[in-house]
Formats: C-alpha cells, structure tokens, sequence
C-alpha cells in the first residue's frame, strides 16, 4: 500500500479527533484581537485590482507606470510654462513693448528696437492705452470728426468696439486694476459723465452723481474706488467715491479759481499703494500764477505741496514712479525754459531740472512716463508752433538721456510684463 493511499484512509479518523480536541488556552485572547482588528483594504493588495497574470513579474509594470507618470508631468509643466504669467496690476515690472501714435496710426515696438502697426481699419487710432496686466490695450479710433473706444489683445487681435455711439471731446479713461472694466468720462448731452464699460462688450453703466464729473481713475491696488475731479463750480475739486457711485466724499481740495479755475486740482495721480493723491494746484494772485505738486491723503488729510519752487516756475503733471517713492514732473519757468525733474516724497528742496532744454509756449504737448522696472523715463515733446517732436531716454538718477527715433504724435503707453 502506498503512502498517499494509507493517507485517504486514515484522513477521517484524524478529522474527528481534531473536531473534538478542546480549544487551546489562548483561543480568547486571539477572538479578542481578530474582533478590533479590520480587514486591509483590497486596494492594498496588488494582485487584486491589477489586471495581470500571477505569473507575470510586477516590477516591470511598475517601472513602465512610473515613467508614464513622469512623462504625464512634464507635459504639464511644458503647458503651464507655455502660458504668459501676468504681472501685479502695481508696483515694479519688466518693461515689454510701447505703444504709440504717429502721424495717425498707431504702432507698437521694442524701445530699443523695430515697431509694427498696431491694428488695420479705417480712420486713425489713438490714445492707446495698456491695461496694467499688458494684455489688452484700449485706443480711440477716429473716423472723420467722430470718435469711437475700442479695446483690443496687445497683439492687435480681437478688436471690440466698446460704446456704440461717438464720444465727445474732452475724453478721459482709465483700466481698472482687474482688467474687467475702464472708466470713461466725456460730455453726454453737454454735461461731463462718468461711465464704467466693460471690456468684454457687455455692456456699460453711467454713474449719475446730479453734477459735472470728469478725470475718474480707480484706487490701487483692489479698485474698489474711484478718484474723480467735480468742475461745475468755478474751480476743481476732488472726490473719493465707491465704484458703483455710493459713499462720495470731498478731499477737500479746491482750488482759487485762478486761471479761470480750469487748472485747479488738474492732473490727479494715485500712489501705487492707493494711499496718496498728488495733483497740480495753482498757486499766487491773477497775473501771478503758478503750479506746484502737491499730495493728500486718501482720506483728504495731510494736504502740502512737494517742493520749495515757486513764482516764476511751475511744476505739474505728476506721475509717481512703480515704486511709489518719487513723481517726475513737468517743470517750466517765465525764461522758457521747459524740462522735467523728479520730485521725493520727503525731499522739499527744489529739485534739478532734466533732460533737454526747450522753449515753453501754450500750444506744446509733452509727457514723461516711466518704464515699468522704474528705470528709465520715456520723453515726448511736441512743439506744434515750431514743428519739433523729440522724444528721448532719460535716466531718472544721473539725468542722462538718449534721443530716440520715434518723432512720437501722441501719448505713448508702456507695457508690464511679469518680472
């Protein structure tokens, strides 16, 4: 007989034996445990949810997972990098291309490089305007006496023709920090109004404040409010207000009513940080005016002027550097002699005049703005009289500057890019 044989034979005897044998003394403490203790998970084990033969090698699979994982990453990451980071709506930047108007069509180039025409259409384009992510740039198109706001993407794509009817002279517009919306004041029916459009296309809203309103630009850095100048009384006068036109109040700052009052409180610029509001006030007695930068709390506190300079030269046009630690202005005195200089927050001293030296008249136009890395000023002086257009690179510490080749007709814009 064989083993396996004596085995089957014997097979039940042992099974009754087994049956009948008392449970071993720790049988207790093992039910206790079992009891508290759950069952692993299925996915913890390998072989149950993957769809593979027990004979065939898991770690290879693994390897191949990993590797497809990996390649899955790097795909991602070649994706997000393909998208343009935008940059803060305020403070410093990495400068990015310029857009300005020559001769009626607009362009948009590298400063130290070729320009391109903006867009195609009809009339000219200008007052082309970055928003402060640098992705969209707003502009005015003229088609014969009328005047029309369009916005378009920084490369000229998707153009959008913001308000149906034609504007009116005088114009004004600001981009909201987002990006979503600009405020716009031009006379409506003859009277100075403020309207909100946004950009998209959707539509607008005109924000009725039961008198004359014009010059509105949003607070940095959240835009939940708009500073705006009242001109109904003879003079100018500041106001603070929530975007949607509730809570108005007064700054407090009016001027005297010299020079007919249409310069008074002119020119208002916030700080990057939104706590601060410099503007031009004209200073003197009629006959003997003229124009000093001054700064005011958001709160209409703290109202002074910035420099020491007084009558026979004028210093106005503020605008404050991306760091918000200074303003160049335009500085112009009784000789002629038209320049800028740049004006401290804390320095009353008067300031050194810069740049090229032109002769002040009332039919010039100029304008300095600085690059978003806060620096270099760009410089544009157009003198109709005489038919001089200069334009120039001006560094704002040693005061050098370097003329470039772009006889600029309008206000040039200059683009933030993410640093």
């Amino acid at each position: 007989m064989t083993s396996g044989q004596r085995f089957e034979r014997d097979l039940p005897a042992a099974l009754n034996e087994l049956a009948t044998a008392p449970y071993p003394s720790y049988i207790e403490d093992v039910l206790t445990i079992t009891k508290r203790t759950h069952r692993r998970p299925a996915w913890q084990f390998p072989r149950r949810w993957l769809p593979i033969d027990f004979g065939v090698p898991l770690r290879p699979i693994l390897i191949a997972a990993a590797v497809v994982l990996a390649l899955l990453g790097l795909l991602v990451l070649a994706y997000v990098g393909s998208q343009r980071k935008l940059p803060e709506p305020f403070g410093l930047a990495r400068n990015g291309v310029v857009a300005f108007t020559l001769d009626g069509q607009g362009y948009v180039g590298s400063i130290d490089g070729p320009s391109r025409p903006f867009v195609e259409g009809p009339g000219e384009e200008v007052g082309l305007t970055f928003s402060l992510d640098g992705s969209k740039i707003a502009f005015v198109r003229v088609v014969g006496k009328d005047e029309f706001l369009w916005v378009a993407d920084s490369d000229g794509s998707n153009q959008l023709r913001l308000i149906a009817e034609p504007i009116a002279e005088p114009l004004n517009f600001d981009w909201s920090p987002d990006g979503t919306e600009m405020a716009v004041s031009y006379p409506m029916h003859g009277v100075n109004r403020i309207v909100i459009v946004k950009v998209d296309g959707s539509g607008s809203r005109v924000i009725d404040l039961g008198f004359p309103a014009a010059d509105p630009y949003w607070r940095p850095p959240e835009g939940r409010e708009l500073l705006f100048r009242r001109t109904d009384r003879g003079t100018g006068e500041l106001y603070v207000m929530a975007a949607d036109g509730s809570s108005m109040h007064s700054l407090g700052v009016i001027g005297k009513g010299l020079l007919g009052g249409a310069w008074d409180a002119s020119g208002p610029a916030w700080s990057p940080d939104g706590s601060l509001v410099a503007y031009n006030a004209v200073e003197g007695i009629p006959d003997r005016e003229w124009f000093r930068v001054h700064v005011v709390g958001a709160d209409g506190t703290g109202d002074r002027a910035l420099s020491l300079s007084a009558y026979p030269v004028s210093e106005g046009w503020p605008a404050w550097s991306p760091d918000g630690k200074k303003l160049v202005v335009q500085r112009w005195a009784g000789d002629g002699d038209a320049r800028i200089a740049i004006l401290g927050l804390d320095d009353q001293r008067a300031p050194a005049s810069l740049g090229p030296r032109h002769s002040f008249v009332d039919n010039e136009a100029w304008v300095a703005i600085w690059s978003p890395d806060g620096k270099r000023l760009l410089v544009r002086w157009d003198d109709a009289a005489d038919q001089v257009r200069d334009s120039y690179l001006l560094d704002p510490v040693t005061g050098a500057y370097t003329p470039i080749d772009w006889p600029l007709t309008d206000h040039p814009s200059w683009q933030r890019l993410a640093p």
